[in-house]
């Protein structure tokens, strides 16, 4: 049976929960509800210290599937990825996060390429390797007047949730068309 890992990344906390960072989490979230549908289950997150990790998992036809939100806070990220990596020997990693040089609306799929500054990516790969596929979530343009660091730890404005809410529904149908052909060709994807 072919095992899918499936990791949105984010901050754990009400504090951080509408931020730009954790576009990952939000996206996850709303996989584990299309599954439910689609498998006519009901499915929440538990949470897992052994995987430090709010996880859920699943068959779904000859596919087990895991769907993760790492509680280790972003920048750890790859401490959790590398706990499902030995445990579940996964066919397949996808890791779901923001992208601060994507446009807001813009999501690109693919399997090659390096953390472009994303902290919680970079750990990812110093932790597990560079071989998983990759679901970028455009949360740009950055305001000149504000860092990287900063920007990525607001809240999306209203009219920006808008927006995000569409961009969260067309990525996680996309991947849910991909798990179910097994077809992970790189794509871009804009609302």
């Amino acid at each position: 049976m072919n095992k899918y890992l499936m990791v949105g990344l984010g901050n754990p906390g009400k504090k951080y929960e509408l931020t730009r960072h954790n576009f990952g989490f939000l996206t996850v979230a709303q996989l584990l509800n299309l599954f439910s549908k689609e498998i006519n289950q009901k499915l929440i997150f538990s949470s897992s210290t052994k995987f430090k990790s709010e996880i859920c998992q699943f068959i779904y036809g000859d596919k087990k599937v895991i769907l993760a939100k790492p509680q280790t806070f972003m920048n750890l990220s790859g401490q959790a990825a590398k706990i499902f990596h030995y445990f579940y020997k996964p066919e397949k990693i996808i890791v779901i996060y923001d992208d601060l040089y994507l446009p807001l609306g813009t999501i690109r799929m693919r399997d090659d390429g390096e953390s472009g500054g994303h902290k919680g990516v970079e750990d990812i790969i110093q932790h597990i390797g560079n071989d998983f596929f990759r679901v970028k979530l455009g949360i740009g343009p950055q305001p000149k007047n504000l860092s990287g660091e900063k920007f990525v730890l607001q809240n999306f404005s209203q009219e920006e949730l808008i927006s995000v809410e569409k961009a969260i529904n067309l990525a996680s149908e996309k991947l849910l068309e991909k798990i179910k052909q097994n077809n992970f060709e790189p794509i871009t994807l804009a609302i």
